[in-house]
């Protein structure tokens, strides 16, 4: 494909970001025809964009899984008591990796109360006195 300068300056940074796969800033647009060989012995005309890549942004900061539980449990128990077989299903799936035993440190670290309702275990908040 071959760009007019102008079709050259059109290119945002954000096209050529979805290109390359990587942030990039553009300097500079220009058109310097060249011409590349093809295999089938044809030549190709191309245009050039000078650009620049950008720094990787930061990795995300990584909340351990005590953290992650706790904060899910907090969010799951704001609206009321939830079942706690419940609690365990959901928390696999939101959460790869959230095992139960790590939901149970959270419980215990948020001082969650357990209660029991016929046959049926909830957890829910404690309530300030």
């Amino acid at each position: 494909m071959k760009l007019t300068e102008k079709q050259a300056r059109a290119l945002t940074e954000k096209q050529l970001s979805k290109i390359i796969g990587r942030p990039v800033e553009v300097i500079r647009t220009f058109v310097r025809e060249g011409m590349t060989p093809n295999p089938d012995g044809t030549f190709c005309l191309f245009t050039c964009i000078a650009w620049k890549l950008q720094q990787d942004p930061p990795e995300p900061v990584r909340m351990q899984p005590i953290a992650r539980a706790k904060e899910w449990l907090q969010d799951i128990l704001d609206d009321g008591a939830v079942p706690v077989k419940e609690i365990y299903q959901e928390g696999a799936k939101a959460y790869v990796g959230l095992s139960e035993r790590t939901i149970d440190r959270a419980k215990a670290a948020l001082g969650i109360v357990a209660k029991k309702q016929g046959k049926v275990w909830f957890w829910e908040l404690p309530t300030d006195k």
